[in-house]
């Protein structure tokens, strides 16, 4: 009964700010056509419920290999030893960084099952991306951060608490495909930044997908079907147990979460260029979600 256009309505708003001479930014059109793929099949979802999520994935591949094909960028170096030589192997990369994408898109779309979660989540990975931008002089990444900024906070007006506008599929899977390939292009473009910042920065929404699809492979499920054993979703029945109505339970369970969509700005707190820290940061983040699933799961 709640509409699921709110990814829709800021995807045009995005092309009548282009068609405005708002800006000319090529990273910013090239976006915006590589991800019609994508874009269409999950407005259809959105719709009518009938998409399947094999031909979701394989609209999200396209529209990364069109973004890559129309768009070429540096990759980031990927500070693993011997993997990292590989991985910046052209096709390799291609390959690699299609499948990180794919991560955050539909990483994105789990966490979007409570009011404000999903656009919290983005909301602090861009105000992070500004912070960096602003420390590296990067105008580019500062005005496309608040380009994708402003209308996520305005939907969130109308998203948390009461829900009076969902993001839909499309939305959740468009603002992580904007996330992602504005934190590759970045950390490719400045090589003196470690990979590992950006992992910390995704970490959320890329635990939340990662540990499902491990948790439904244990379980001997299909990692592809969709269930209600999130993270999310289990502090949501477990507010539910203790009589709070759907809205309220939805709400604490948002707040509940804070943790782990504010956790990168943790990141302001460290020396940049010190891999230690954030390993240690990103150890800390691994280990509290465990103990999250843990504590909660009924």
């Amino acid at each position: 009964e709640v509409s699921r256009l709110g990814g829709l309505v800021i995807y045009l708003y995005f092309w009548i700010i282009y068609f405005l001479d708002f800006t000319q930014d090529s990273l910013f059109l090239n976006l915006l056509i590589s991800s019609i793929p994508f874009v269409l099949i999950s407005f259809k979802e959105d719709m009518f419920h009938n998409t399947t999520p094999k031909n979701r994935l394989i609209a999200m591949v396209i529209s990364c290999l069109i973004f890559f094909y129309i768009n070429p960028i540096y990759f980031p170096v990927i500070e693993i030893p011997y993997i990292g030589k590989i991985i910046s192997l052209y096709p390799i990369s291609i390959i690699f960084f299609t499948f990180s994408i794919l991560v955050v898109m539909n990483g994105m779309n789990f966490i979007d099952g409570m009011n404000g979660l999903c656009g919290f989540t983005s909301s602090v990975i861009l105000i992070v991306l500004i912070f960096l931008s602003n420390t590296y002089y990067d105008d580019q990444t500062i005005k496309l951060s608040y380009m994708y900024l402003a209308p996520m906070l305005i939907f969130l007006i109308f998203n948390f608490p009461f829900g009076k506008l969902f993001f839909g599929d499309m939305g959740a899977y468009f603002y992580g495909y904007l996330i992602s390939i504005l934190i590759i292009n970045f950390f490719g473009r400045h090589e003196n930044l470690l990979s590992w910042m950006a992992v910390l920065i995704l970490f959320y929404p890329c635990m939340e997908l990662l540990f499902s699809f491990i948790r439904k492979i244990k379980s001997n499920t299909n990692p592809f079907n969709p269930d209600n054993r999130h993270l999310h979703s289990i502090i949501f029945q477990n507010f539910l147990k203790y009589k709070y109505s759907k809205e309220k339970a939805n709400f604490f369970s948002t707040l509940a979460l804070l943790f782990f969509w504010i956790y990168p700005v943790s990141i302001k707190f460290i020396v940049l260029d010190d891999i230690y820290s954030i390993l240690g940061l990103l150890f800390i983040a691994f280990i509290s979600y465990l103990i999250f699933y843990k504590y909660f799961k009924p």
